[in-house]
């Protein structure tokens, strides 16, 4: 346990980055499982986990059994069939549709384009098919406009559309945050600054295993949270904020390995 006492963060990241790089998955070069090593390694585990936990998620990216939502079926110009919409916080429910952002391109997406300024309103599309507990959830966005909020994200864990986890990504400020919703009351957990360019694609992963989250931006990881309200499995979807109109594409949900 020694070395858990001068433990650096940064150098377990940067060292997952090197060996992300040079092997794919990097996992199958590093020592320990993450669920050993939060058994196992002491106070420090929660920290050195989550990186082991992040690199997993990269690799789990990557699995044959990744389902990918079609959205070349529903048609252009229509709500997503297999989603179900709603609010949270007040508000009403947003307004989702399928578009081709350019003629040229052969993936659609889907977008919400309500602007209605309710600060607290955060419009859900919930995936309607089946539920998960353990995954990698990877999404691209894209900020398209907004004058209180730039924010799109993932629903996770969803109980009821006042139940669930959320991360999202703020355009307008420039941040990424992990939110709980408890009854109806959204709540912020957890969240840092780092930019994030308007009209421009991003990719997003969360990865959830257990009571332990892991959130990416454009490949680069940028924290970790340890919740236990939600452990069962639940819906996942997708989340804008206030007046935020977002697109959202290639969206991929990928079992975790060890999942059960």
């Amino acid at each position: 346990m020694d070395g858990f006492q001068t433990f650096k963060p940064h150098r377990i990241f940067a060292r997952l980055a090197v060996l992300w790089r040079e092997a794919r998955p990097p996992c199958s070069r590093l020592p320990m499982h993450p669920r050993k090593l939060a058994r196992d390694a002491g106070p420090m585990a929660f920290a050195v986990a989550a990186g082991l936990f992040a690199c997993t998620a990269f690799a789990a990216a990557e699995r044959p059994d990744t389902l990918h939502l079609d959205l070349d079926t529903d048609g252009i110009g229509v709500a997503p069939k297999d989603f179900d919409f709603s609010v949270a916080g007040g508000g009403a429910p947003g307004r989702w549709s399928v578009v081709r952002e350019d003629a040229a391109r052969s993936d659609p997406a889907i977008e919400q384009f309500s602007a209605e300024k309710s600060e607290q309103r955060f419009a859900l599309a919930i995936y309607k098919p089946r539920s998960w507990n353990n995954f990698v959830l990877r999404v691209r966005i894209k900020a398209v406009d907004g004058r209180l909020d730039q924010l799109g994200g993932i629903v996770l864990r969803l109980k009821s559309p006042g139940d669930f986890y959320a991360v999202g990504a703020n355009a307008l400020r420039d941040e990424v945050v992990f939110y709980r919703a408890i009854g109806g009351t959204v709540e912020r957990v957890e969240g840092v600054e780092t930019a994030i360019s308007r009209k421009q694609w991003h990719t997003f992963d969360v990865a959830a295993d257990g009571n332990r989250f892991s959130v990416s931006l454009d490949e680069t990881w940028l924290f970790a949270v340890q919740d236990e309200t939600f452990g069962e499995e639940g819906r996942i979807g997708l989340i804008t904020k206030a007046d935020s109109i977002m697109q959202f594409a290639r969206i991929e949900i990928t079992p975790l390995p060890w999942s059960k």
